[in-house]
């Protein structure tokens, strides 16, 4: 490990919580945000086999650090795990996303082979914050036939859309997520990420059709299969 992993690790270990502000926030158990939103508890909903060797596991963000450090440099061909630590604040990247983030290990056996991480931006919505998997593993399709179990609890628990973000020249992610029924829905611009494109994929129906009634001309190939769309394939 170099040394400025060696300083972020310790920047992490080291953080100390701030002491919540009421008595009664501290009698109460600490939870993720999925959690406290929407009562998902992933450990309850996990593991689970995606392909022939590789199973899901929910981890957390300090059982995923080993393998942010060790590999993400050579998945994303840049500064690797620099997406998750501002030199600037280190331990509030790493308090964010202990509260916030869900974290999904993807194991074969005892070997972690990719990652995937997401979180709540809001009461109704979900985002695709990462996914990662090991070059000698990327043509597997374990990530994305996690979604399809992983879309499904989050329907059930109340969320009504999925976003992800990609840059508009990653055309391999553009074209997955929009075979997943993923919408282009918006573009960003960030000083931390440069242009980005984002994606939506509407779980609810009825926020779907609001989308394509005032956004989308042309054929709706969104809505195929809807009951009682007009539309609908037979």
């Amino acid at each position: 490990m170099d040394a400025r992993a060696i300083a972020i690790e310790r920047g992490v270990s080291e953080a100390t919580p701030e002491p919540p502000p009421s008595g009664r926030l501290e009698s109460a158990p600490r939870m993720q945000l999925s959690e406290t939103l929407w009562g998902i508890r992933w450990g309850d909903l996990l593991p689970q086999q995606v392909t022939r060797d590789v199973t899901v596991v929910a981890s957390s963000f300090d059982q995923a650090l080993p393998f942010i450090e060790v590999n993400y440099s050579t998945i994303f061909e840049d500064e690797g795990d620099a997406r998750f630590f501002n030199p600037q604040s280190p331990t509030l990247k790493a308090r964010y996303y202990r509260i916030a983030g869900d974290f999904f290990e993807f194991k074969q056996g005892p070997r972690t082979v990719g990652l995937l991480i997401g979180t709540a931006v809001d009461w109704s919505t979900y985002y695709i914050r990462s996914a990662a998997a090991l070059p000698e593993i990327q043509g597997s399709q374990m990530i994305q036939r996690f979604f399809t179990p992983m879309f499904a609890f989050l329907k059930a628990a109340g969320v009504e859309r999925i976003e992800a973000e990609t840059s508009p020249t990653n055309m391999a992610v553009i074209h997955l997520l929009s075979r997943m029924r993923f919408n282009p829905s918006g573009t960003v611009l960030t000083d931390r990420w440069g242009a980005l494109l984002r994606l939506t994929r509407y779980l609810d129906e009825g926020a779907e059709r609001v989308f394509i009634k005032q956004y989308c001309a042309g054929v709706h190939y969104q809505t195929k299969g809807h009951a009682g769309s007009k539309r609908a394939s037979v």
